[in-house]
């Protein structure tokens, strides 16, 4: 009998498919099931979605802001020149001033800082100002400065290996949207 007819027998024999390369088995913890390498794999070639962050949206209430982004956003134009963002020459930016949600942008694997402003100083009417920034293993670094709008779409689409934005500027029967892409710097308004 040769090799191989004594491998499909085998195969058969235990219910696998001779026809289909086999699996890696899962690995399981406690009650979690967790994926095998080549499920993971799958999963991460997974095409992107978009994501769409809603400006009076309270955020991810769970995340912690690196210290390095609430300097950054604490002496930021908009809170300085705010009636209620100094007093006596001090900045007066707290973590309750902003709302932050997390996601990979570049497909580093690190998810990345999407925050927005809900303090009267970091909005206008009816739009938030929002930043973008890049979680490096140093600093994090801006992406987006003080863009406003009432939503922040991410899109599936990249440019220089960096997700799209659509910020939605207006709703209503006529929408107006704003397109930015990464410039090889950070984002900056695409061409329409």
């Amino acid at each position: 009998m040769s090799k191989l007819l004594v491998l499909m027998l085998a195969w058969s024999l235990t219910g696998c498919d001779a026809s289909q390369p086999p699996q890696a088995p899962q690995t399981t913890r406690g009650d979690v099931t967790q994926p095998s390498p080549v499920d993971a794999n799958r999963a991460a070639q997974k095409p992107a979605e978009a994501v769409q962050y809603d400006g009076d949206a309270s955020g991810d209430t769970a995340q912690s802001l690196p210290a390095a982004i609430a300097r950054g956003l604490g002496t930021d134009e908009l809170v300085l020149t705010c009636a209620d963002g100094t007093r006596n020459g001090v900045s007066q930016f707290a973590a309750d001033w902003i709302a932050v949600d997390r996601l990979d942008l570049n497909g580093d694997g690190r998810a990345d800082w999407i925050v927005h402003g809900r303090n009267a100083c970091l909005r206008q009417a009816d739009a938030a100002y929002w930043w973008l920034y890049e979680d490096t293993a140093d600093t994090p670094r801006l992406l987006l400065r003080a863009e406003p709008a009432r939503s922040l779409e991410v899109l599936a689409t990249s440019t220089r290996g960096y997700r799209d934005l659509r910020m939605h500027i207006a709703g209503g029967r006529s929408a107006l949207v704003a397109d930015n892409k990464y410039d090889g710097q950070g984002y900056s308004p695409a061409p329409p």
